[in-house]
């Protein structure tokens, strides 16, 4: 399920670490209302990221090994149809990227072309076609939820935010973290045992803590962090 929380959500896939890289140092992603929530290497680990990161776009490689950007655009339209597709390709991927675009992706760009104004201006089309989005522009003047402060924190973003908000959110005097690694579970690719897990921890602390605020958030698709706040 689609978040929609202000900030267009981005998952990038590529099996070229230095092309997810660079797409990630192309723009200043949170001043245009973007955040990137993840990446993968393939569609395969796409597939099991969108459970949990909630993108509302996907940039994605055409080829790719275990699962290639066009049988991930043709899943991702059959099982998420409001989430929008972008396609990176090379040249000479024509064909690939013609069975993309009979999918319903938005574009594409070829990687030898990409730069920060052509990924931007394909990403705005991307955003007007997200039924009920509302883009951060829209909410310049609405303060921030604590999920979002917390989330873009998380990220590395500079944050502006009324510090009584947080106040009210974590009222007592210590914070520590908990994570929970899931990498070694056979269950770990799952996004029903991931809110399993996180529910029943959830479940742990409001019966045997007297007072407890806590957040939880996705380190990444097999880590699950937990921010306690007690007395």
């Amino acid at each position: 399920m689609v978040k929609d929380d202000g900030i267009c959500r981005i998952l990038i896939v590529d099996d070229e670490i230095l092309i997810r890289q660079g797409i990630k140092h192309y723009l200043d992603w949170e001043s245009e209302g973007f955040q990137i929530v993840g990446e993968a290497s393939n569609g395969q680990e796409a597939l099991e990221m969108i459970e949990v990161l909630s993108p509302h776009i996907i940039i994605t490689d055409i080829v790719m090994p275990i699962m290639n950007g066009e049988e991930l655009t043709r899943v991702v339209k059959e099982k998420y149809p409001q989430i929008e597709v972008i396609i990176l390709s090379s040249y000479g991927e024509f064909d690939y990227v013609r069975s993309a675009f009979q999918c319903g992706v938005v574009d594409y760009i070829l990687k030898p072309k990409l730069e920060a104004q052509s990924l931007l201006k394909v990403l705005k089309t991307a955003v007007k076609r997200i039924p009920g989005f509302q883009s951060r522009e829209k909410e310049l003047n609405v303060s921030l939820s604590i999920d979002q402060i917390i989330n873009r924190l998380v990220l590395g973003y500079d944050v502006h935010f009324d510090s009584k908000q947080i106040i009210r959110a974590f009222p007592y005097s210590h914070y520590s973290l908990l994570g929970v690694d899931l990498k070694k579970h056979p269950s770990k690719g799952a996004a029903e045992f991931l809110i399993q897990v996180k529910t029943k921890v959830e479940n742990v602390f409001n019966k045997k803590i007297s007072e407890v605020s806590y957040y939880s958030f996705n380190y990444d698709p097999h880590i699950i962090v937990f921010l306690l706040n007690t007395n």
